[in-house]
């Protein structure tokens, strides 16, 4: 039964292609109906990759980057920024729910904040910027895996009072992560404008039994 089958399936491609009547009609129907189908589902892929793309550029642009089309680009292959990103985006959800101002990328403190990571990756310890610089960071790192997420480093951070301080800081508005890898882990620098706090803002410094209330 089955080589009669396939022997009919055979009999009816040679017709069709030897352009007989009205093998090569059936044919040409069902070739273009098959590239019909793939010219649409072409088309629909292509509106749902561009409908993605444009989604992810209004993300970006309100993140405050200013070419947010070629950071888009960037973020396919460029993981350490992705996370980073993500870290920006779970820290403002969680201020948004404080009614704290939501804060922004800063495309010069990225540039300090992947620095320090990459310093802190180089010497696979945890250190800070000096006091004099017009920025400050809190620190992380993971060690044992190049696998910790955007989650793990806001919750490490939230758990920490002083680290804390500069994610709920309502007197801050642009921040920046850098993430670098070492041989021993994975290491992040949440940096932000020292001109951005006021003296009160670094309260554990002088008063460290009494955090301000938008710290709670």
């Amino acid at each position: 039964m089955k080589l009669t089958v396939v022997s009919l399936v055979c009999i009816f491609v040679v017709f069709a292609f030897a352009g007989v009547q009205p093998f090569s009609d059936y044919k040409d129907e069902a070739v273009g109906k098959i590239n019909s189908f793939i010219s649409t589902q072409r088309e629909q892929a292509e509106r749902r990759a561009a409908e993605t793309r444009a989604k992810e550029i209004e993300r970006l642009d309100n993140l405050g980057f200013s070419d947010p089309s070629s950071i888009v680009d960037e973020l396919a292959t460029n993981r350490e920024l992705r996370i980073g990103i993500e870290v920006l985006e779970k820290v403002n959800a969680i201020r948004t729910e404080r009614g704290s101002p939501e804060l922004q990328w800063d495309s010069e403190l990225y540039e300090y904040s992947l620095a320090h990571a990459k310093d802190m990756a180089a010497q696979k310890g945890l250190f800070h910027s000096s006091m004099y610089e017009p920025f400050a960071e809190n620190a992380w790192g993971g060690e044992g895996s190049k696998s910790w997420t955007a989650q793990t480093i806001v919750d490490s951070w939230m758990s920490s009072s002083m680290h804390r301080t500069w994610l709920l800081c309502p007197n801050l508005r642009h921040v920046a992560v850098g993430i670098a890898y070492s041989t021993n882990g994975m290491y992040a620098a949440w940096t932000f404008w020292r001109s951005e706090t006021s003296p009160s803002d670094w309260w554990y410094v002088y008063t460290p039994d009494d955090p301000p209330a938008w710290w709670y």
